[in-house]
């Protein structure tokens, strides 16, 4: 998870949270194509194939597990 950028952690942190696409692009300000894009290079450095495998880690990498 260290790789990701400061944008990529935040909407991480959303889809954690258990946000749609669309619910990200609204809470950010940005195009829900944008936040695709930004899961398919997050998926990339993490090697997750999903999004829910992301939020997993992101929640276990924050409790320190």
């Amino acid at each position: 998870m260290s790789k990701l950028t400061p944008r990529q952690r935040e909407i991480t942190e959303l889809i954690a949270q258990g946000k749609t696409e669309r619910e990200v692009a609204l809470s950010l300000g940005i195009s829900r194509h944008t936040v695709k894009a930004h899961k398919r290079r997050m998926f990339e450095k993490t090697g997750c194939v999903s999004s829910l495998e992301l939020a997993v880690k992101f929640v276990l990498e924050i409790r320190g597990l």
